[in-house]
């Protein structure tokens, strides 16, 4: 492959959306938030969140354009006990020059969460397509991914880690996938947060000796007013790709700016919806 054509391979592959989380008002009734966050009750409760976002490359190789959007729901069911399952669905499309890649994920979380911690376990399935390789055959890639996850709360901070294995298939050929992810969101107040987001995937295609390693920092500032359930969001992502074969090794560096908006369900803020509600992000394919 040309360094060229592995350089907009990668580009495509990096300019995947943003994460981020929060979507609607109390299913219990009015929002009563006076600023202090409560313990979830002992009741079943479902919450959740639909939400979409733009980005946009301001950091990438010469005569690079690109743009994408996404699109995520999340549903929370909490069953009265400290045992909750957590399921996400997200769609995203990027454009890079004429070139374009379309992701569809479904991720389900099964999970045990009090007041200090959190603890369970992830499976999921996405499906991630790129034009430009359909000249050489299909160019779709299916990933599937399990593994845990775990997370430690404070007053005023969460912290997170996951840790996955799963297989990825492109053009018949299969390839482990491993990742990792290690997350911080910390609370100026209920409704005002900054997350910082690392994210390492690496592919492994043993039977062509093929791997890519990705590797993603985000920092995102959410805001949520206090009258309404909708949260905006917006930050900066960076991303840096590297693929290599026998004999040949390439990188690429890439910047992006998002924002989006969150609409949310069943909750009273964004620290509630975190302690109670969906708290996980999925595992994309791309970063």
């Amino acid at each position: 492959m040309r360094r060229t054509g592995i350089l907009s391979v990668l580009a495509v592959v990096l300019a995947g959306q943003s994460q981020a989380a929060d979507l609607l008002g109390p299913l219990r009734g009015p929002a009563q938030d006076d600023g202090a966050y409560e313990a979830a009750p002992q009741a079943s409760r479902i919450t959740g969140f639909v939400e979409g976002d733009y980005s946009s490359l301001v950091k990438a190789p010469a005569s690079t354009d690109g743009h994408a959007w996404s699109l995520r729901g999340s549903v929370n069911i909490n069953t009265g006990t400290p045992f909750n399952v957590q399921v996400d669905g997200r769609y995203s499309r990027n454009d890079v020059n004429s070139d374009d890649s379309n992701t569809g994920l479904g991720a389900l979380h099964a999970y045990y969460r009090d007041n200090q911690f959190a603890v369970g376990a992830f499976g999921q399935a996405s499906r991630f397509s790129v034009s430009s390789l359909n000249i050489i055959g299909e160019g779709s890639a299916n990933d599937y991914i399990g593994g845990g996850e775990v997370a430690g709360f404070t007053d005023w901070a969460t912290f997170y880690a996951q840790l996955g294995y799963g297989r990825t298939k492109l053009y018949g050929f299969d390839a482990d996938h491993y990742v990792g992810t290690l997350g911080a969101r910390f609370y100026a107040a209920d409704n005002l947060r900054l997350d910082v987001d690392g994210a390492l995937h690496r592919f492994s295609y043993s039977d062509t000796d093929l791997d890519v390693d990705l590797r993603t920092v985000k920092l995102t500032a959410n805001y949520r007013p206090d009258q309404f359930p909708v949260t905006f969001y917006g930050g900066y992502r960076y991303d840096y790709g590297k693929l290599s074969v026998p004999g040949v090794s390439t990188d690429e560096n890439i910047g992006t700016l998002f924002a989006g908006m969150r609409v949310s369900l069943g909750t009273n803020s964004l620290k509630d919806e975190e302690r109670n509600g969906a708290m996980w992000n999925p595992v994309s394919l791309t970063p």
